[in-house]
């Protein structure tokens, strides 16, 4: 995602209505207004609406889409940002500890090319 669109997100995240949110009658199965609430001030946030496309009935489809908007409400949002800036710090000190290594190492690219594909599997495996 672009640098532009997580400040925006970030920007309007801080603005909103903080969370975490549920839809109306999350607590007894959910209700087919498509209110969205904020837990903290026990006032609705938002109403959906269902799309044209959804299958099924209307109540259905907004029942789901307020529930993904409870989900991504503000602080799940802003935790989403922080957990990326976090792991995007994380990389780029790997990388640098990687360019070191290879500077000051004796090791050949093929050498180098095998620990990084063994690396590789080691993170798909691990998640």
């Amino acid at each position: 995602m672009e640098l532009e669109k997580k400040e925006e997100l970030l920007r309007l995240a801080e603005a909103a209505t903080p969370g975490p949110w549920r839809e109306c009658g999350a607590d007894r199965g959910g209700c087919a207004c498509g209110q969205v609430w904020s837990i903290s001030s026990d006032c609705p946030v938002a109403e959906a609406w269902r799309g044209d496309d959804v299958i099924g009935e209307p109540e259905q489809g907004a029942m789901a889409n307020a529930a993904f908007i409870a989900k991504a409400n503000p602080a799940a949002i802003l935790s989403l940002l922080d957990e990326n800036a976090q792991l995007r710090a994380e990389n780029e000190r790997i990388r640098r500890e990687l360019t070191a290594f290879r500077k000051n190492t004796s090791i050949s690219g093929s050498q180098i090319e095998s620990i990084d594909q063994i690396l590789g599997k080691e993170r798909n495996a691990n998640g």
